[in-house]
């Protein structure tokens, strides 16, 4: 297949895509069109107006003259903005940089000079880089800087070696000795990277031209913005630069990614299916690093082979109320997979209910509908489904009964972006992937304000209005305030009505600055502000109206203490996760970074945006690490997110009930008390301090968690602290990737189930009898295994060695990791534990100066995913002062919740 792609228009870019399983053709909307939709900030201006286009030649002089500093920055970035949004309006393909750079130089006008002198070259060079892009167009007409010829497969698939030809022809620009040429992909994607050195290793690439007096330079280039990294200088991208020749009108410079002349597999594609993969091809004509984009193609990446199955049900019904069960099948890496059977089967308690096919818009995504449940269920449901040949099997989350005056549970993603911004894909395929394959009650775009134009947000506002449909799935005008954690650090900002006003970064430039122009411009009981942790948020500021929840968990990591330092403030926030997905997968988002994304679960009475904007600003919310876990908690007989006045008691204590119901068995159960974990209920422990259990309905299969009598289990968990400790605002400490090996000294493994696997970089591989081998990567998220043993030999000894992995392991990796000899290299802990030692609670032990594990026997045969649990707190309460209290769920397999707390203080 081979397309022309222009550098003047991206609407016919957008427009050829499709998206695979016969759904609907995603196109983007003609840029005149979206000129006639409700103005957001800044009209457009156009550019025949003589007037505007004087400001533009006015400036660019100036420009030329005086470089940008803190004295002229106001007027220059206002007319720039302008600029952009009317090339861009026109059909221009402008570079992304060029306004994240305009934005940047007003939001971070405080920074100091030197800083801001930074801000300001880049500032400069973007903007002369727009008028010298208009000038060709408007001097030597359409195609002045040529065009790009692509000849690729029609279909791609993710993790798959493909090979791209890009031939760039030259138009009436010349491109003489210094020129140079760039070329990459979207920073969110987990391709192989491009290299022009190692013939034989995948992403090998090669350029030819049909000049052949041009000779080439190849390196890297340090590409700020969305194809290399926001803050400059980026991440090195494959660049060109001319050494000798001159390239003239219809000279041709071909470009051959995943080159496999020389023995490469060739390039390796993202494990992301989407609507829009994007590469980015730019010339710096002159060599003055003014870059102007040529082209940006897109092509279409879908799935692979079936892998699983993934059913999502409601959690809570009424008796009597029709509901349906909902399933998908997806490739291992959790996208919609590729030739999945023509139809499914649901079974409930191993009889088949129903049998169905795919729906008609995607043949990956199957609806049982129509069920109900009597009032006299009186236990959780569970729901199986299987293909015909039952080697694919998908179990739902459990179902609930509730009563007349209960609210539902919703489930959301608050915290989604998509390819205008730093994602990928296009808003519709986000919202429709969030509504109509993750299976959302609700969901937002909560686009970088940095990165938006207006034309952006316009399209962005149009998807959303478009998706929302009052009881069905509910859609929210939401941004994200993109500031320095210096100056408050990222919030997202939620509307309840769409004609409210966003305000950016580059016009509210503190966050102090930003809740008052919200109550001037917005009303306050209107708008819903959540602070979070990757670009972390001020804890020592809120506002008690709009502020009134946080978000602690998402891709980036775990950052249960982000919200613990809200709440020591004495702020009264609820506690929420998301998945701030960039894959253009909101609600199923995988780990293509740190972790999993997570969900935000709101009570609410119905699911209409009133409803729903009402439960999240009455903090009856709490957060998941994606699992679908119902959790009730009632601390004094308050829910979720109350402040309530308790009488005064002899001794001071609380009392905390609940229930949680999981999808897989509850291992923990913490009761957290103004910051110290008051009381932990362990439930893999044989005592008789376990509450009330029970079983689901609906199961006949014995899960990966089950104890058959006679076995027993051992669980090694391990994790690392994201705290960068102390009160001052500073940003999460990164990542780490550990090695390791497990070796008992006589006990024979009978099984190994790995728990808390979140992307191919994880891996527990039991490599003998007596051995697990292990590598993780890990951001706050914990990974680890359950070993079942043939039997329990209390005098053997457990023996865990810790290595520090020489090389980051890459999420895309997908050949197997190694097994590790005896001498790779020194451990860097070793820990040996006898059996006989590991009672109740197990053994907690720490490694390196972030890292520990838990090793713990599971000793409780009776492992369930349903608990209710009343615990009275007596120790730290606080006599006279306020209390908060929130409960912490940990399942067998990894997967989390938190509730929102509950304040209490006691009456005179």
């Amino acid at each position: 297949m081979t397309n022309r792609v222009t550098g003047k228009t991206i609407t016919a870019l957008f427009a050829a895509c499709l998206i695979a399983f016969q759904a609907p053709a995603f196109e983007w909307p003609n840029p005149k069109d979206l000129r006639k939709l409700p103005v957001e900030i800044t009209e457009v201006p156009s550019l025949a107006d003589s007037e505007f286009m004087g400001r533009v030649a006015q400036t660019e002089a100036s420009m030329r003259e005086n470089r940008t500093d803190k004295t002229n920055f106001e007027e220059r970035a206002n007319v720039a903005r302008m600029y952009y949004n009317a090339l861009q309006s026109e059909g221009y393909l402008v570079p992304g940089f060029a306004l994240i750079i305009t934005n940047a130089l007003q939001s971070y006008s405080g920074v100091p000079d030197e800083a801001f002198g930074g801000f300001a070259w880049y500032f400069d060079n973007s903007f002369l880089a727009l008028c010298k892009q208009h000038s060709f167009e408007r001097e030597l007409g359409p195609n002045a800087l040529g065009r790009l010829e692509i000849d690729a497969p029609k279909d791609l698939t993710v993790r798959e070696y493909t090979t791209i030809v890009a031939t760039y022809r030259v138009g009436k620009v010349h491109l003489k000795p210094g020129a140079r040429i760039r070329f990459g992909g979207n920073w969110q994607n987990d391709m192989s990277p491009i290299q022009f050195t190692r013939a034989k290793r995948m992403g090998y690439t090669t350029v030819r031209s049909g000049n052949p007096s041009a000779k080439f330079a190849s390196g890297m280039d340090l590409w700020p913005g969305l194809f290399g990294s926001l803050p400059p200088p980026g991440f090195p991208k494959p660049k060109l630069t001319l050494l000798e020749g001159e390239l003239k009108t219809g000279d041709t410079v071909t470009f051959v990614l995943g080159d496999t002349s020389g023995g490469g597999p060739g390039l390796l594609l993202q494990s992301g299916a989407i609507d829009a993969f994007n590469l980015r091809f730019e010339i710096d004509p002159d060599g003055t690093d003014q870059w102007i984009p040529v082209a940006e193609p897109m092509f279409v990446v879908k799935g692979s082979a079936p892998h699983h199955i993934r059913v999502v049900a409601p959690t809570t019904v009424r008796p009597g109320q029709k509901f349906s069960v909902r399933a998908c099948v997806e490739d291992r890496y959790g996208n919609r997979a590729v030739g999945p059977p023509r139809s499914l089967r649901l079974f409930f308690d191993g009889e088949e209910l129903a049998s169905t096919r795919s729906v008609k818009s995607d043949k990956a995504v199957f609806h049982f509908d129509g069920l109900g449940l009597s009032g006299g269920q009186l236990t959780p449901v569970v729901y199986e489904v299987q293909d015909g040949s039952e080697t694919l099997y998908g179990v739902s989350n459990p179902v609930h009964l509730i009563g007349p005056d209960e609210a539902h549970v919703y489930w959301g993603d608050l915290h989604a972006h998509e390819g205008f911004t730093d994602g990928a894909g296009t808003a519709e395929w986000v919202m429709d992937y969030a509504k109509n394959v993750a299976f959302l009650d609700y969901c937002t775009l909560t686009g970088h304000d940095l990165m938006m134009s207006e034309l952006h947000q316009r399209e962005v506002q149009r998807v959303t209005n478009a998706y929302h449909e009052p009881h069905n799935f509910v859609t929210f005008k939401s941004y994200e305030w993109s500031m320095l954690y210096i100056f408050g650090g990222h919030h997202n900002v939620y509307y309840l009505d769409t004609t409210q006003r966003v305000i950016p970064t580059n016009e509210a430039r503190s966050l102090p600055d930003l809740y008052r122009m919200q109550r001037e411009i917005n009303s306050p009981d209107k708008v819903l502000i959540i602070p979070h942790c990757h670009e972390p948020a001020d804890w020592h500021f809120t506002d008690a109206q709009m502020e009134r929840l946080v978000e602690i968990y998402s891709m980036h990591g775990t950052f249960e203490w982000f919200g613990e330092r809200y709440l020591r403030q004495g702020y009264h926030l609820g506690l929420i996760a998301a998945s701030d997905d960039h894959s253009g997968h909101p609600g199923n988002s995988p780990a293509r970074k740190n972790q999993k994304g997570g969900l935000a679960a709101v009570f609410a009475g119905e699911l209409t945006r009133e409803a729903v904007f009402d439960g999240l600003k009455r903090r009856s919310v709490y957060g998941t690490s994606l699992a679908r876990i119902y959790l009730k908690t009632m601390v004094e007989g308050a829910a979720m997110g109350e402040e309530i006045e308790v009488a005064r008691k002899a001794t001071p204590s609380i009392e905390v009930k609940g229930m949680v119901s999981g999808t897989a068995p509850i291992a923990r159960i913490v009761v957290v008390l103004n910051g110290h974990e008051a009381e932990v209920l362990d439930l893999l422990a044989d005592n008789d301090d376990a509450r009330k259990s029970a079983g689901y309905a609906g199961t006949s299969r014995q899960g990966p968690y089950s104890i058959r009598g006679g076995e027993a289990a051992i669980r090694v968990m391990i994790t690392n602290t994201t705290d960068p400790g102390g009160d001052a605002v500073l940003p999460p400490l990164e990542r780490e990737t550990w090695w390791g090996r497990i070796t008992l000294g006589k006990t024979l493994i009978s099984d190994m189930v790995p728990i808390g696997l979140d992307g191919p970089g994880d891996t527990f591989v039991r490599t003998g009898s007596k051995r697990v081998d292990f590598a993780c990567t890990m951001k706050g998220d914990k990974d680890g295994a359950l070993i079942k043993l043939a039997g329990w030999t209390p005098d053997d000894t457990l023996k865990i060695q810790i290595f520090s992995a020489p090389l980051e392991l890459r999420r895309h990796v997908t050949w197997p990791l190694p097994l590790w000899g005896d001498n790779v290299t020194t451990p860097v802990e070793t820990f040996k534990i006898p059996l006989g030692e590991l009672g109740d609670g197990g053994q907690s032990l720490s490694f390196s100066e972030r890292g520990s594990l838990t090793v713990e026997r599971v000793a409780n045969e009776n492992l369930s995913p349903y608990q209710d649990f009343d615990i009275l707190l007596t120790e730290n309460v606080k006599p006279d002062g306020e209390n908060y209290v929130y409960v912490r769920v940990e399942q067998i397999d990894g997967e989390a919740a938190w509730s929102s707390p509950v304040w209490v203080t006691w009456k005179e």
